[in-house]
């Protein structure tokens, strides 16, 4: 066929897109124009064409330059115009800042006299304030010298104090001043005065501890109450020295009364003569009456709280109290529990511990509920109040106490400011401010004293707690029938019963965390309790462990012989050994699940610094590995009981099978393994885990079964039709797995896509392993390239495929020298049309394309015989399986008919067993509607492979037919 040329088509525009590129090739845009030799014919226009084009471009260039010859002329021109308005414009300006400079000249001449006249009413005000000032000031202090000596003046001294201060802080700019300095000199001497006044009539109304007793009378708590308005004008120091005696005052009542505890002082007068203070004082250093202390400092607030009362709010007696009293408290409770004597009891008996951790925390918590605040820092109590109370011995001055008061008081606002901001968003700023701030009370409080129980708690309580938690491990375990009856074990979460030991286990550490929680203590306790329950934890996931059967060698997980093999791989396992092993598999799931929920509760319980300190991580783990190896037990024991099936496959005579028909006896004994095991596996195991254990038993077993049919010998060719019965009951059998192990009452809808999918890919490639092994030997490498997954194809096995088939040798070695050369023309074809299809300018392209055309004819002429084959064993194959009783077919019906195996009425887990007897009524009914069926669906199969093969026919004969067009072309060129 003569090839047309190529005609050039000259543009009516410039084509700027083409020769103004910057990426422009020309030897690209050649080999565009003219791809081969033909195409030539026209290249003399085109050289035309680009001549017109260079000619038009350089008389575009000429009349450019000629154009911009003559203007430099008028551009001189413009700029010296541009200069001369520059000029002018310039002088414009000169002269507008001149007048602006006169004008600002004459504003200041008008302004400087009223300047003047304001710096001097500014100065005579300043004066005449000073002065009223300070004749206020002098009048102040002599006022306060005439009433500092009289003790029935407080408040108006108070009063004058106040103003004084005020006024004093006008003069601090004229201190050099001598009368300001004398006034100030005066003002200290009247305060230094009034402050050692009001002292004493703080010891002479309040009296020290011997006085301790007496009733004050009314005028005397006014006296107070006036007393005490001067120290607030005086200020804090004056008020933390008042502070600091009264402290000291009441701590020395109470370290008199249990001075024992602290090694120093004795009883007052007072205390003695109290009738219980000497069973007090005697039982001061005795743990189980630790009590005692709070209840006498809480009859102490009741009793001092009319003198109390008389002090201003916000001088926080009673807290300023409550923290002395903690802190002495808390150094005393160290010199306790520093005592060997007292710890001696602890080893044996922390019931005493326990008990004074108890009243000290309760203390704790009605202290914040009573005083809304205190001086402890909370979270942070640790180190610094350790030092003061080495340091500072039983007592704390108020000025300390004070400041931390203060600190905590700043904190208090800063938060309940955070936590109003965020509820107010939330139309609840009120209610949520208060919880915050009652949240931060009870952090103030809390440990203030019980701090120091701290480390004999972990020493002794964990001691205690993990003595009883070992031993009830190990009675739980040792009572445990490890059965998941009714009567023996809990439903979990997922409906599965699990075993009362974990039950057992899990109630008692929630007994213990609440307790510790609640009553004893949130910080370095708890974080060692913790620990205690991961060590319980873990003993008893080896315990479960331990529970499980194992193989020869001693360990749960294992790879599988090949059958007929070693053994040491087998777990026998019986009926209630698979009950037991999917009710330890439910039992740590559930364990894992409750580790999860048990470690958010002690970060929510433990204090905020100690949180990082709780950690499940490897408990949760060690559930998971139970859990696993429970699933390995029991694939391996379900392929242990498949594994007997596989035997008796191996020892069956498949060159004496007459009439292939029925389902062999091994898939009667591999159906009866699923059929027993896969209900109660599904009443064992929910839906996910059993789900995973058909696709972990799938893919040990389908492995073994391919492996084990190169094992069999003796294969005629009944025997290999018998055999593909065989594998697709046992590929049905599979499928039908999930199905049956599904509870009474489950979901039907619910499948197994992904294993249904690997069992259908894998039992398909046993299939075809059985279809080839059917073939002829001349039609074996086809059949085999055909019909074998190519990525099971290798030399290896075809080497195999041809031993089992039991060739000769020389046939063996001519076959496997033809698939070895198939597969590596394959791999060449397939290399040669990567490569095709890259010819440039000339004779390149026209070669390139007649060795494609070659290729692609070859390549669909083999495609065609192959698929020519593959019809010839389909069609085999279709005789082969016309659903007819094999019966019937052996007494003469239908000869060399066997029965269809998908006919049967001896399907997985049916009632009848392989040799179940059926009437010839039932036969002939059930086979004829099958066959209609089976007909139906081989037809439509039929009338797509022959659609596919006529399309193979035709794009050979197109492409044939251009290979030889292609080449004549080519012969005529090189002529």
């Amino acid at each position: 066929m003569q090839r047309q040329p190529t005609i050039l088509r000259v543009p009516e525009k410039k084509r700027a897109d083409l020769f103004d590129a910057e990426d422009f090739d020309p030897i690209k845009l050649v080999n565009t124009l003219y791809p081969d030799e033909a195409s030539l014919t026209d290249l003399d226009k085109f050289i035309i064409v680009l001549k017109k084009q260079i000619q038009q471009v350089d008389q575009e260039i000429f009349n450019a330059v000629r154009s911009q010859g003559g203007a430099h002329a008028r551009a001189r021109e413009d700029l010296s115009v541009a200069h001369g308005q520059i000029q002018e414009l310039f002088g414009k300006i000169q002269d507008i800042q001149r007048k602006s400079q006169e004008s600002e000249a004459m504003v200041q001449e008008i302004c400087r006299d009223i300047k003047k006249l304001d710096y001097a009413k500014k100065h005579l005000t300043n004066s005449i304030t000073a002065l009223r000032r300070l004749a206020m000031l002098t009048a102040a202090v002599t006022d306060l010298e005439a009433v500092c000596d009289r003790r029935d003046q407080y408040r108006k001294a108070a009063n004058l104090v106040e103003a004084v201060h005020q006024l004093m802080e006008y003069f601090q700019q004229y201190e050099a001043i001598p009368k300001v300095r004398s006034l100030a000199r005066r003002l200290a001497a009247v305060e230094s005065k009034l402050q050692a006044s009001v002292l004493d009539d703080f010891k002479i109304l309040i009296g020290g501890p011997q006085a301790d007793g007496l009733k004050m009378p009314p005028e005397n708590l006014e006296r107070l109450a006036t007393a005490c308005l001067v120290v607030d004008a005086l200020g804090k120091k004056v008020q933390d020295q008042v502070m600091d005696w009264l402290c000291d005052r009441e701590m020395s009542i109470y370290q008199g009364a249990f001075g024992g505890a602290a090694g120093s002082g004795t009883l007052s007068a007072a205390a003695a003569d109290d009738r219980g203070a000497a069973e007090v004082a005697a039982h001061a250093t005795r743990l189980d009456k630790f009590e005692r202390r709070f209840a006498w400092f809480r009859s102490r607030l009741e009793e001092k709280r009319e003198v109390w009362g008389v002090f201003p709010e916000h001088w926080r007696v009673p807290q300023v109290l409550c923290l002395t009293f903690c802190k002495i408290t808390k150094a005393h409770l160290k010199r306790i529990l520093s005592d060997d004597e007292a710890l001696a009891g602890l080893r044996t008996d922390v019931g005493p511990l326990v008990k004074a951790v108890v009243a000290t925390n309760r203390f704790e918590r009605d202290m914040a509920a009573a005083f809304g605040g205190g001086g402890a820092k909370g979270d942070g109590r640790g180190g610094e109040e350790d030092d003061e109370s080495e340091s500072g011995g039983d007592s704390m001055s108020a000025s300390e106490a004070r400041k931390r008061l203060e600190k905590f008081r700043a904190r208090v606002k800063a938060e309940a400011a955070a936590a109003v901001a965020a509820k107010e968003a939330m139309a609840k700023a009120g209610d949520r401010a208060r919880e915050a701030q009652e949240e931060a009370i009870k952090v103030a409080f809390e440990g203030a004293v019980s701090e120091a129980f701290e480390p004999v708690l972990v020493q002794y309580y964990i001691g205690q707690e993990e003595r009883e938690h070992l031993e009830h491990l190990d009675v739980a375990v040792r009572e445990e029938r490890w059965l998941p009856d009714t009567e023996e074990g809990d439903v979990s979460g997922s409906g599965l019963r699990v075993l009362q030991s974990a039950n057992k286990i899990f109630f008692k550490i929630r007994a213990s965390l609440t307790r510790c929680a609640k009553n004893v203590s949130r910080g370095p306790t708890l974080v060692a309790l913790a620990q205690l329950f991961r060590r319980v934890l873990s003993g008893y996931a080896a315990d479960l462990m331990r529970r499980l059967p194992k193989t020869a060698a001693g360990t749960t997980t294992a790879q599988a012989a090949p059958v007929g093999g070693s053994t040491d791989w087998y777990v026998r396992l019986s009926d209630e050994d698979e009950r037991v092993v999917c009710c330890l598999l439910a039992t740590a799931e559930f364990c894992r699940e409750t580790v999860e929920g048990l470690a958010g509760a002690l970060a929510k319980d433990v204090k905020p610094q100690f949180a990082d300190r709780v950690d499940f991580q490897d408990e949760e783990s060690a559930f998971v590995n139970v859990a696993s190896a429970c699933m390995s037990v029991l694939v391996l024991g379900l392929n242990t009981r498949l594994d007997a099936g596989l035997l008796e496959m191996l020892r069956m005579r498949w060159d004496a099978i007459e009439a292939p028909g029925d389902d062999s006896p091994f898939v009667g004994s591999l159906r009866k393994v699923l059929l027993d095991a896969a209900p109660r596996l599904g009443q064992g195991l929910d839906a996910a885990n059993m789900g995973f254990l058909c696709d972990k038993a799938a893919r040990g077993f389908i492995p073994r079964l391919h492996e084990a049919l190169f094992r069999l010998r003796r294969l005629s060719d009944k025997g290999l039709l018998q055999l593909a019965i065989d594998v697709d009951a046992v590929r049905r059998a599979l499928l039908e797995l999930p199905r049956v192990a599904r509870p009474p009452g489950g979901d039907d809808q619910q499948e197994l896509p992904a294993y249904a999918a690997y069992v259908e890919r894998e039992m398909g490639a046993v299939a075809g392993l059985v279809k080839v092994l059917q073939s002829k030997p001349e039609q074996l490498v086809d059949t085999y390239l055909l019909l074998m997954p190519p990525a099971a194809q290798s030399a290896a096995e075809f080497q195999r495929l041809l031993e089992l088939k039991n060739l000769p040798r020389k046939q063996q070695g001519d076959l496997l020298a033809a698939y070895q050369a198939r597969a590596a023309g394959a791999g060449a074809g397939a290399s040669g049309a990567a490569r095709a299809g890259g010819g440039g300018v000339g004779g390149a392209g026209a070669g390139g394309g007649g060795g494609d055309g070659g290729g692609l004819a070859s390549a669909a002429a083999s495609n065609l015989g192959t698929f020519k084959l593959s019809m010839n064993n389909f069609t085999r194959e279709l005789a082969a399986s016309i659903p007819f009783a094999g019966k019937k077919a052996a007494e003469g019906g239908i000869p060399g008919s066997p029965a269809g195996p998908s006919l049967s009425k001896n399907s997985l887990f049916s009632k009848a067993g392989p040799g179940h007897a059926r009437g010839p009524s039932a036969d002939s009914t059930s086979s004829g509607a099958a066959a209609g069926a089976f007909f139906k669906d081989t037809a439509g199969r039929a009338k797509e492979g022959f659609a596919k093969l006529g399309n193979l026919i035709r794009a050979a004969n197109a492409l044939g037919a251009a290979g030889e067009t292609h080449r004549g072309e080519g012969e005529g060129s090189h002529h």
